[in-house]
């Protein structure tokens, strides 16, 4: 069985992205995505996995789970001027996607037990 740590630093080498380099997308201290890719801390919080999933293109299912989902690119830097969102817009966004991940999820769940009770 692979730990989350193992499962982040192994999706990190696959996007061949530094340390630092994913710590800065994902709004984090490099010190701290090491500390997670070494299993020193034992709880990142959702924010954390939510920010490291979206900059390594993978749902947080994948890297809490170690689902062999299909692996959708890395959002790239547009070729034209934009305004960049902060880490923290980037996190929301991120919680986001994975509570409506989880709704829909949820509603599944339901509508099986209504139909078996």
């Amino acid at each position: 069985m692979t730990t989350f740590g193992r499962r982040i630093r192994a999706a990190r080498l696959a996007a061949d992205l530094t340390q630092t380099q994913l710590a800065k997308r994902a709004g984090i201290a490099q010190a701290a995505l090491s500390r997670i890719e070494r299993d020193e801390t034992y709880d990142p919080g959702l924010l954390v996995m939510a920010g490291l999933a979206e900059s390594l293109g993978l749902s947080v299912d994948t890297l809490l789970e170690g689902h062999d989902l299909p692996r959708t690119p890395p959002l790239r830097s547009p070729r034209r001027k934009r305004k960049r969102r902060s880490p923290l817009e980037l996190r929301v966004v991120a919680l986001e996607a994975a509570v409506l991940k989880l709704t829909d999820g949820l509603r599944a769940v339901t509508a099986r037990l209504d139909a078996v009770g």
